[in-house]
């Protein structure tokens, strides 16, 4: 009987200890520049907040233990939080309707420098033309890309290199494992738009993309 009191003892003893040791949290920095858009604009001061995918936000150690942190006159940010499980991690940024996601699926526990970190960034591309039919003044190419309901045109005879154009980018995915997809639809002297094709982004800001098309 008094061994397994004593057995009884020992495994009240060494329990909590194991239980303290297998939810042993440990502690991981963010770090990177806020900038306002391509050009480049630090965004000084600027409130964010690391929030999970169940949409709760994480509390960070920045000043104090809470659930936001600001860049500084820079734009840079440096911040710690703790272990998390099973969840990607996004950093969010407030503005007066609430707040806006800037970069998402960045990995959970570990220590990354995140680099240019961009509120609005944008694409370029050169529109090119397979020039398969022949074209005079009178006809004209309308087309949309992205998700702009604009409808741009381009009058005839027509080049081989038809303009150079540029839109935002909604991709806020941290280091995609796909590039982005763009679709453009288009037609000549008509506005059906029968004709579509999607083309990857293969840079941002400075960089230029291109795509061609068959007219």
């Amino acid at each position: 009987m008094k061994v397994y009191f004593k057995l009884f003892i020992l495994v009240l003893l060494f329990t909590p200890a194991c239980k303290d040791k297998n939810t042993t949290k440990n502690t991981y920095t963010l770090t990177g520049t806020l900038l306002k858009n391509c050009d480049g604009e630090p965004a000084a001061n600027t409130e964010l907040a690391l929030q999970l995918e169940s949409n709760e936000f994480l509390s960070v150690e920045w000043g104090g233990s809470t659930t936001r942190f600001k860049t500084d006159a820079n734009g840079y940010f440096s911040v710690k939080y703790q272990t998390v499980s099973n969840s990607g991690i996004s950093i969010v940024l407030f503005n007066n309707v609430g707040y806006t996601r800037i970069l998402s699926a960045i990995p959970q526990n570990q220590n990354l420098d995140l680099g240019n970190v961009y509120i609005s960034k944008k694409y370029k591309f050169i529109l090119t033309a397979n020039l398969v039919n022949q074209y005079t003044e009178n006809d004209t190419l309308f087309f949309r890309y992205g998700n702009s309901t604009k409808l741009f045109s381009i009058s005839g005879p027509f080049t081989n290199i038809l303009d150079t154009l540029e839109a935002s980018s909604f991709s806020t995915i941290y280091k995609r494992k796909k590039n982005e997809l763009i679709r453009i639809v288009w037609d000549v002297n008509s506005k059906n738009m029968k004709y579509s094709k999607d083309f990857e982004v293969l840079g941002y800001c400075n960089d230029l993309n291109s795509v061609e098309i068959d007219l």
